[in-house]
């Protein structure tokens, strides 16, 4: 399944990469930014199955914590403790998400 990385902008700046796909219901799928790569997530050895997997049954959105893969760096703001999370949801106009 062909993934396209977008970004968007967290409050503090910071340029945050995505990825979306699939149908249905929205996932946020959040991991650790040690292997979060959106880019090549899906051939990653203990997460690509689940990334395909989550794809197929519903619209998985994938993101590059700040300070890895191909995110921005920089230190986030004290009140947001996923600092691109926020603004990946209002980038994709979600409501409502697993």
């Amino acid at each position: 399944m062909e993934r396209e990385v977008h970004h968007c902008t967290s409050a503090d700046g910071v340029r945050i990469a995505s990825t979306v796909t699939g149908s249905d219901m929205p996932i946020v799928f959040m991991t650790d930014a040690v292997i979060s790569r959106v880019e090549l997530d899906w051939t990653h050895p203990l997460f690509g199955h689940r990334f395909r997997s989550h794809s197929e049954r519903a619209t998985l959105i994938r993101d590059d914590d700040r300070d890895s893969g191909l995110s921005d760096r920089g230190m986030p703001v004290v009140d947001l403790p996923h600092g691109g999370l926020e603004a990946l949801v209002a980038k994709t106009g979600l409501s409502e998400f697993a």
